[in-house]
């Protein structure tokens, strides 16, 4: 039935056939105008390219040179492990990763740079350095998510092509990865690696944080240029500890396994005695306060078919290293300044507080915590306090 006659014969909802076509003409007529004027309609951005780590937006090392700003963070993914000789295997690693933690943040200023296209290992440590120093020159800050600990040493030296003296390597490790029960040639693996880099002088000195295993306890000989925190220090010794790296150009390495297995259980290498989520935090938000960090990396992740809360925490402790928190806690962050900076009420002679330095004030009519005051006490009035030195 043409278009015509089905529009005739039905009382209000068309009023005649020839108004419903003059309609459609001026439709198209300003269909045709938008394709001259404006040009195609965009594409639908929820079937665009899924998200990558933590959220961030995918992108080719090309565009990210031309749109990074400074301290801007490019994740770079590898899937292939370069040479492991101790634990569980865990190719795919970066790809369960960046499935796991794409509904993490949202975050500012992230972008992921894909994975590693080498299938041979020495040439993908080539493509992981020469891209993680392109990162460096954009102004951006390289981070690689891989699979054994081996690539980490790929991402130093990337990181730090174009810096005038070598960075600190810090990294977060259950073990010291320093090689010492293997030949001086044979270290170039995720047991040994840090030994080799420390041999060839790849990074100034190495300091490890969270070191536990059985093999730390050992009798070796000393290692020069390195120094270790043990995982059993406390959460405000660590920090203490961490003191003489203040103002150091440091280049830091996550090892999942300096987690202790309550927080982190799928990893290649566990050991008992670890640190807690909030000890990893606490030790990165110092660094990236105290310190210039140049990049960074997260290896020895196991995939599994669990949840993604020891994934997300670790993630999480590895963006607080670049300065990057997620929106919700920075939008939290700026209303309590904001509280905190209320106009002050008018200073009263009750509420005016003795000046007195390392002194403790004492009140002498105070009740003890567990003693309730008697009424008599409550109508008195309250003595001074008393100084005690």
């Amino acid at each position: 039935m043409p278009f015509n006659a089905r529009c005739t014969g039905h009382g209000n909802r068309f009023q005649a056939a020839e108004e419903v076509n003059e309609m459609l003409s001026i439709v198209h007529a300003r269909t045709d105008f938008f394709q001259r004027e404006i040009g195609q309609p965009q594409p639908n951005t929820k079937t665009g390219p899924a998200p990558g780590f933590a959220g961030a937006i995918p992108i080719d090392t090309q565009s990210f040179s031309q749109v990074a700003l400074s301290g801007d963070v490019a994740f770079l993914g590898c899937d292939l492990e370069i040479n492991r000789r101790y634990g569980r295997h865990n190719p795919g690693a970066a790809s369960f990763l960046r499935k796991k933690t794409k509904a993490a943040g949202p975050y500012r200023g992230l972008y992921d740079l894909g994975s590693v296209t080498s299938t041979d290992p020495s040439e993908a440590m080539i493509e992981i350095a020469d891209t993680a120093a392109t990162v460096v020159n954009s102004g951006g800050l390289p981070v690689i998510i891989g699979c054994d600990h081996t690539a980490s040493l790929a991402g130093l030296l990337g990181s730090a092509r174009d810096e005038p003296e070598r960075p600190v390597y810090v990294y977060f490790d259950a073990h010291f990865d320093l090689g010492r029960n293997c030949a001086e040639d044979d270290r170039l693996h995720n047991g040994g690696f840090v030994g080799d880099m420390l041999r060839h002088k790849w990074a100034r000195c190495a300091v490890n944080i969270g070191g536990r295993s059985i093999a730390t306890q050992l009798d070796y000989p000393d290692t020069p240029r390195f120094a270790s925190i043990p995982a059993y220090t406390s959460i405000s010794l660590l920090t203490q500890c961490l003191a003489p790296l203040k103002g150091e150009t440091i280049y830091v390495s996550l090892d999942a396994d300096v987690l202790d297995p309550a927080f982190a259980p799928n990893v290649a290498c566990p050991e008992p005695g670890g640190l807690s989520v909030e000890a990893l935090s606490r030790c990165c938000r110092w660094l990236n306060r105290n310190c210039r960090v140049i990049g960074a990396d997260l290896m020895e992740a196991l995939p599994h078919q669990g949840n993604r809360l020891a994934e997300d925490a670790l993630l999480k402790c590895l963006l607080t290293l670049t300065g990057k928190e997620p929106l919700h806690e920075t939008r939290h962050r700026i209303r309590t300044e904001k509280s905190t900076h209320s106009p002050a009420r008018p200073e009263t002679t009750s509420s005016r507080k003795t000046n007195v330095p390392y002194c403790r004030l004492v009140e002498t009519n105070a009740a003890t915590p567990c003693e309730e005051p008697s009424m008599k006490d409550r109508t008195q009035t309250t003595r001074p306090a008393t100084v005690v030195s």
